[in-house]
């Protein structure tokens, strides 16, 4: 099953938009940054990137690496407050860290 995100608040992860709902998060790592894919699919299998899934991905964005300075074994995704109106979507595995930050828009 994929990662997935609830809200009830519409948020801005990375720059995309996302109303209240239900979300599947998708890291795809890369040497010098990752991209990070938000899509409405919620309860497929695994990595299913067939036509039907690909077609509700609401967007991605892109996330450059940082380090961490202890070695993370599990694939680690955290949401971690940064200031009172922004926080960050955290993915830690190995010696490296993405951050994205979300934001929560006005509704409307």
């Amino acid at each position: 099953e994929p990662t997935r995100l609830f809200t009830d608040l519409t948020l801005d992860v990375g720059g995309i938009r996302l109303p209240p709902g239900r979300y599947s998060i998708y890291s795809m790592p890369f040497e010098e940054r990752w991209i990070i894919a938000l899509n409405r699919s919620t309860f497929h299998w695994g990595n299913d990137f067939s036509d039907r899934i690909r077609a509700q991905e609401i967007g991605r964005t892109v996330a450059d690496i940082d380090s961490n300075a202890a070695f993370i074994e599990q694939l680690t995704i955290a949401l971690g407050q940064e200031s009172a109106d922004t926080t960050r979507l955290t993915i830690s595995w190995g010696h490296v860290r993405v951050a994205v930050p979300v934001t929560f828009p006005e509704s409307g």
